[in-house]
């Protein structure tokens, strides 16, 4: 399979290319779902249309669900996003694209790295709470080999009350981050007001309950 470069990518040749190996990857994988055949689908047409892959790129992201970028203007958008498929998107990707020679779990490493480099809470929590349990599912790592390895280990001793997930919401999302998704704020808090001591993935679990209220 030809590898393409970032020149090349949303034209018609390179969709096609993907999407055959993103099918092909969910085969493998027994997760092949009959909507894949769609998958991607419109961006080569908006390539054609806008001719800015930039612009083609951001929209896509915002609007596909296998994207943790995808926002349906709820509290919590990535409680709609497909894992499965954002899981097969990151495992196929090394076929045929020079930028992505990383396997799905390798990338998944990648991402949770810059978000531990960035201070990001919200990147984390998306990839360490869905990721992490799909790409177990699906044989392509397990949760004692995150969990132990250094990377794990570094994320889990986070004291999370120093982390403030405001601006990073506001980055992903275009708005403003809702009282409840203000990380520091969504701690928890003992019998006397006072913030617990706790870690980044401890506190993670809390917070879908408090934006699903």
């Amino acid at each position: 399979m030809k590898l393409y470069p970032e020149s090349e990518k949303s034209t018609f040749p390179y969709w096609l290319a993907h999407w055959w190996m993103f099918n092909v990857t969910a085969i493998k994988l027994g997760v092949w779902r009959p909507y894949y055949i769609f998958h991607d689908m419109e961006k080569p047409f908006l390539m054609l249309a806008w001719k800015d892959y930039p612009r083609v790129r951001a929209w896509h992201r915002k609007h596909a669900r296998h994207h943790y970028h995808y926002d349906n203007g709820q509290i919590a958008p990535w409680l709609s996003c497909d894992y499965t498929a954002m899981v097969i998107d990151w495992e196929c990707s090394r076929f045929t694209k020079i930028a992505a020679p990383l396997t799905a779990y390798e990338t998944f490493c990648y991402e949770i790295n810059e978000a531990y480099n960035d201070k990001n809470p919200v990147i984390i929590h998306i990839l360490v709470n869905y990721m992490l349990p799909v790409l177990e599912e699906l044989g392509l790592c397990t949760n004692e080999e995150f969990a132990q390895s250094e990377l794990g280990k570094k994320i889990t001793d986070v004291e999370w009350t120093k982390w403030d997930g405001s601006e990073f919401y506001k980055k992903l999302y275009g708005r403003e981050a809702p009282r409840q998704i203000v990380y520091e704020n969504c701690s928890v808090f003992d019998e006397y007001g006072e913030i617990k001591k706790t870690t980044l993935l401890n506190v993670n679990k809390i917070l879908d309950e408090n934006v699903t209220k």
